[in-house]
């Protein structure tokens, strides 16, 4: 069975104890409080179809002509963490998207390129609720991850009654992060299981990750993320541009660099690019973020 990674996913953010300035990622102790905010953004005029091959354009029987389309997201996350003791992490936060979809009608015969549609619109995409519980600290770090995410636009992917997006799906998740530290460097892999509402499939998520940390006050990350849906292929709708789709599979790689300027500030660059899937967009994304902790 073929595994498609997620693009913009990064489940865990917290990695174990490698050395002072990584330690400032991931020790927390009780009582100990992070605010982080990010701002980025994703663009793509492509998709990935159910065989896994990229499409730039659709036809329109109507006007009897192709078209193509430039999907574009300006995406922002709020995130607070709150250390209940020196092994549990509880965690809240409020992501929110600016979507664009422009459809433009290929070249006419005196070289215009007529707008055949351009829909936009703002959502808060979820308020979530959720924790990490770290069960095994030495050679090699574990903790369990669980998170619950209620949509604030929520609706079912096949209803043709929205015309741009429509609603999301309600989301438990639960999963296992294990790191393996050296002395200035670490590997880790998570996964986790997301159960979604009868109209959209459950989903496996996996993130493997390879990080640095020989400059001082530095870290470079490598990362590659999974999605997999858990139902039949059979039963995933045909893909649509306009809309959520129910069942995404994608694998993106990216990388991740993060400055820490002193204790408490965090500084972080990120990008990513999805390089194959199926029913899902073909995107690039790039995001900055910076953290409070005392």
């Amino acid at each position: 069975m073929k595994l498609f990674s997620l693009i913009f996913l990064i489940l865990i953010n917290y990695f174990s104890q490698l050395s002072t300035v990584l330690s400032q990622i991931t020790t927390y102790k009780k009582g100990s409080t992070v605010l982080k905010c990010s701002f980025g953004s994703s663009s793509g005029a492509s998709y990935f179809d159910r065989n896994g091959n990229r499409n730039s354009s659709l036809y329109d029987s109507i006007q009897r002509t192709k078209y193509t389309f430039d999907n574009s997201m300006i995406h922002g996350s709020v995130q607070a963490e709150y250390g209940l003791t020196d092994n549990l992490l509880v965690r809240c936060s409020l992501p929110f998207t600016s979507y664009s979809l422009i459809e433009k009608f290929t070249v006419d015969s005196i070289g215009n390129r007529v707008i055949r549609k351009q829909m936009n619109t703002t959502l808060i995409n979820y308020c979530s609720l959720g924790g990490m519980y770290t069960f095994l600290r030495g050679k090699t770090i574990a903790s369990l991850l669980a998170e619950y995410r209620v949509p604030t636009n929520q609706g079912n992917p096949l209803d043709s009654t929205n015309d741009f997006l429509g609603g999301l799906s309600k989301e438990a998740l639960i999963g296992l992060d294990i790191n393996i530290p050296f002395e200035k460097s670490w590997i880790a892999i998570s996964g986790s299981l997301s159960l979604r509402d009868s109209a959209w499939q459950n989903l496996a998520y996996i993130h493997s990750e390879i990080g640095f940390s020989t400059v001082e006050k530095t870290a470079l990350m490598f990362f590659v993320d999974i999605q997999q849906a858990m139902g039949a292929s059979r039963d995933i709708p045909i893909f649509e541009i306009r809309r959520f789709q129910p069942a995404e599979q994608f694998t993106s790689v990216g990388a991740s660099f993060k400055i820490f300027p002193d204790d408490h500030l965090i500084l972080d660059a990120m990008y990513s690019l999805r390089v194959m899937g199926t029913h899902s967009w073909s995107i690039g994304n790039v995001a900055l973020g910076a953290g409070y902790r005392w």
